[in-house]
């Protein structure tokens, strides 16, 4: 049974949110759900700031990437209309900046498109020095060529200006070593917090992983365990979610259970949620 939806058809179950639990492995439709809890705050944006465009987990899948490239343009460009279709900007030409969440082995990233200064990052929470076409096994060049297909339908010199910019793959203090699990929440704190500023001028709001003696913190464990339960709240209970009563009058619900009955729930939670994801 669902518990989120919304158009452009957003429809995720409760198994799907329950991944946002702690130590597990973010479940793609919660990526696509923020991205339509962002593509609606847009229209509330201080005039001034750049016109973003969040594109769903959706996008492209592994099998798109492992199709042809007329399939793949065409998959693409079905998602971007759609997408549009829902916001208050419905032509590319009147947004600022774009990102392309992208998910390879298991482990999510994003493409970021600045259409007004012509420029493509690649933002991963995992240092890497390897080559963008080497690191990502070409993943990446094949969503910015879907991506300046799409944009020549509307603009052909801003896509050509896009195909003739090498993509960057952007370093920040908070990248981590070796963190995979939370790479969905990395991705969905990123599209939150990045307006295409500097480094220094990003406010991201997550301490680095480890110090100088490369020993690992724990503030940016703890923080990113704090932004899982932001998101699952801020999440259901958007304005978007069609199905937000329901979860209010379940919140509501759980309210009037006892302090004992919600000490054993949690007790337990995280033995239950993997169970039934392993039965899936």
């Amino acid at each position: 049974m669902p518990i989120f939806d919304c158009p452009p058809g957003v429809s995720i179950l409760r198994g799907s949110f329950e991944t946002i639990y702690p130590e597990l492995c973010l479940d793609a439709e919660i990526i696509s759900a923020w991205a339509a809890v962002l593509n609606y705050e847009e229209r509330l944006r201080a005039p001034g700031t750049p016109a973003r465009l969040f594109c769903n987990a959706g996008m492209l899948v592994t099998t798109d990437f492992e199709g042809t490239e007329e399939h793949r343009i065409s998959k693409f460009c079905g998602g971007m209309e759609a997408i549009l279709a829902q916001t208050d900007n419905m032509d590319i030409r009147n947004l600022q900046m774009v990102f392309v969440m992208v998910h390879y082995n298991k482990h999510y990233i994003l493409v970021f498109f600045n259409l007004a200064q012509y420029q493509i990052l690649v933002i991963d929470n995992i240092k890497g020095d390897v080559p963008i076409n080497i690191r990502y096994s070409g993943y990446v060049e094949k969503v910015i060529n879907a991506f300046c297909s799409y944009v020549k339908n509307h603009s052909p010199a801003i896509a050509k200006k896009l195909r003739s910019t090498t993509p960057v793959s952007l370093k920040f203090p908070w990248q981590t070593m070796y963190n995979g699990v939370d790479c969905g929440i990395f991705v969905m704190r990123h599209t939150e917090t990045f307006k295409g500023t500097s480094v220094r001028e990003w406010n991201c709001g997550l301490s680095p992983e480890r110090d100088i003696m490369r020993e690992v913190l724990k503030d940016e464990s703890k923080e990113l365990c704090d932004l899982r339960i932001k998101y699952f709240s801020k999440i259901l209970l958007s304005d978007v979610n069609s199905l937000r009563s329901k979860l209010e009058k379940e919140v509501h619900e759980y309210a009037n259970l006892s302090e004992d009955e919600r000490m054993e729930n949690a007790k337990t939670a995280k033995e239950r949620i993997e169970f039934r994801l392993n039965e899936e």
